[in-house]
């Protein structure tokens, strides 16, 4: 069984090796450029990369959309990017049931941006989902960002994997959540959830005062949370499936019900 903590002697896919121009090994030593966590918008935007700017590879049965200018300009950055990448897409590969990793094949492409400009409401702090064509193509991002995973902070999805080894797994799950179109029942989950207050103060994977479970934010972040503690690790507790099934036993049925474990996924 795969441990997501650490992305030791991988070997990035040949494909996605060949784009990156005379890069050097990934030395042993630590590099000092993860970015610091707080990424601001810009107040006045960059042009955002466009799909022409990108070459495509296949990671693990995924189209990976990886940024030319990352290639050319941070190889070795770019290099260790794409090496984390590989993992967390095998590691979606095994965990995950067999039916959605096809489903989401088809549904998604994976970007690799070294660092997306943020907009007004957006933040392009490591990861995202880009769910809504409309609102990638009015705020020029393109509209075949639409329903992409994206790695819009190289450096800080590299960084916070320390503490959230499931990060590309969640990303993935507001993709499969989306392509369920939403289901109700998800939405009963949460609500139930937040009412019973099970969440209000929960422990955090880096320490510190107990705080409220990110999964209490809305439904969709309910989901793609309980998905990371029941196929892997998640950052907040219940950080484990077994912790969770102590913990929030209809959250975790709700999980298999949605990905369709034990039966066809469900709406």
């Amino acid at each position: 069984m795969l441990k997501p903590t650490l992305a030791v002697a991988l070997i990035v896919p040949a494909a996605a090796y060949s784009l990156i121009p005379h890069a050097p090994p990934t030395p042993t030593t630590s590099m000092p450029h993860a970015a610091d966590d707080a990424v601001e918008p810009e107040a006045a935007p960059r042009r955002a990369p466009q799909a022409a700017d990108y070459d495509e590879v296949e990671i693990a049965g995924f189209a990976v959309l990886v940024e030319r200018a990352f290639l050319r300009d941070d190889p070795t950055h770019a290099r260790r990017t794409l090496a984390a990448l590989t993992f967390d897409l095998e590691l979606c590969v095994e965990r995950l049931p067999g039916d959605a990793v096809n489903g989401l094949r088809e549904w998604s492409k994976v970007w690799v941006t070294r660092a997306l400009p943020g907009r007004a409401g957006f933040t392009a702090a490591a990861l995202c989902y880009h769910e809504s064509e409309a609102w990638v193509t009015t705020h020029g991002y393109g509209k075949e960002r639409a329903r992409a995973v994206e790695v819009c902070n190289a450096a800080n999805y590299l960084a916070w994997r320390a503490e959230q080894p499931m990060s590309i797994l969640h990303e993935m799950a507001h993709a499969w959540h989306a392509r369920l179109g939403h289901p109700a029942y998800i939405d009963e989950a949460f609500e139930r959830a937040k009412a019973s207050g099970v969440y209000d103060r929960v422990g955090h994977a880096l320490g510190g005062d107990t705080r409220r479970a990110y999964a209490m934010n809305n439904s969709r972040e309910f989901f793609a949370e309980l998905s990371e503690a029941y196929f892997g690790r998640n950052d907040f507790e219940p950080f484990t499936r077994p912790a969770l099934e102590a913990h929030d036993s209809p959250g975790a049925a709700m999980v298999r019900r949605a990905w369709g474990i034990g039966e066809g996924p469900g709406r």
